[in-house]
């Protein structure tokens, strides 16, 4: 007897040879068919395991490849199921699982361009309303620049009326409405009367007689020179306003009788000694 062995596959034993020499009905067409089936026999399992195995790896292998180079909309072919869910085999299973994990590879990739292209329109008009919000803030300053400028003019031009309303134009001295202005407030200030307040009035004799005999020109003169002798006569703190056409008013603080008289005297003289010029013209 003759025993042949079929790697991976089965095991056929043979007659004996004599026994099929001896047989009349074993003729050439038989002989064809028993070496063809030797070899189906040979052959099979290493089919089978090619187009169980090697066929879907490579499959695999390819398709990895092209998800690795980028080309997510790529899928595996994968045979129909079965009626039978149990007769599924690991490969199918994991052709399935790789076609679900291109899919979603696909749509996260789609979500990710949509989200950079969303971002990059955001940036844009952010970077839109930045220039804008520059232009305008420009303008706020500019604006505000501008405001301040005039805020302070108005302050300037606000002093300067304010100092008109209490200067008397002529002399540049205090007028009868700042004077009596100055004098509320001390009376409000010292109501108690513990400090002492001296006021004299002044009066230019004839003076009529100068405007009529070298006329008002001239007579302005006179007035504005008689302030700046009260001025000069006078401390910085005491009030000296021109209160009427030719009189004056003199305010005193914290000061004596006696050295109010004292004062007085030295304006009194230096008026009486003090050369006018008059144009006579």
């Amino acid at each position: 007897m003759t025993i042949i062995l079929i790697p991976q596959f089965t095991m056929i034993i043979l007659a004996q040879q004599s026994s099929l020499m001896v047989q009349k009905d074993f003729n050439q067409v038989s002989a064809i068919t028993f070496a063809v089936s030797i070899f189906l026999a040979l052959s099979l399992p290493s089919l089978i395991i090619k187009m169980l195995v090697g066929n879907p790896l490579g499959k695999i292998k390819t398709f990895s490849n092209k998800i690795k180079d980028g080309f997510y909309n790529e899928r595996l072919s994968v045979p129909k199921d079965s009626a039978n869910q149990d007769d599924e085999d690991d490969f199918k299973s994991v052709m399935r699982n790789m076609n679900w994990m291109a899919r979603k590879i696909a749509l996260r990739e789609t979500e990710l361009k949509e989200t950079i292209k969303e971002l990059a329109e955001s940036r844009r008009y952010i970077n839109k309303q930045n220039e804008k919000l520059i232009l305008v803030n420009k303008k706020l300053i500019t604006m505000q620049q501008d405001l301040e400028k005039r805020s302070k003019d108005l302050e300037i031009a606000y002093q300067q009326m304010k100092k008109m309303a209490m200067t008397d134009p002529l002399t540049g001295i205090a007028n009868r409405r700042k004077f009596f202005s100055e004098l509320d407030k001390i009376i409000i200030n010292k109501n108690d009367f513990e400090h002492n307040l001296s006021i004299v009035m002044i009066d230019i004799d004839h003076f009529k007689k100068v405007n009529d005999t070298y006329g008002h020109e001239i007579g302005d003169k006179v007035l504005a020179e008689v302030a700046e002798i009260l001025k000069q006569n006078t401390r910085t703190d005491d009030v000296v306003a021109r209160v009427g056409g030719e009189e004056y008013a003199i305010m005193f603080q914290d000061i004596t009788s006696e050295q109010t008289l004292e004062i007085i005297k030295r304006i009194k003289s230096t008026i009486e000694n003090n050369s006018f010029m008059i144009d006579k013209k």
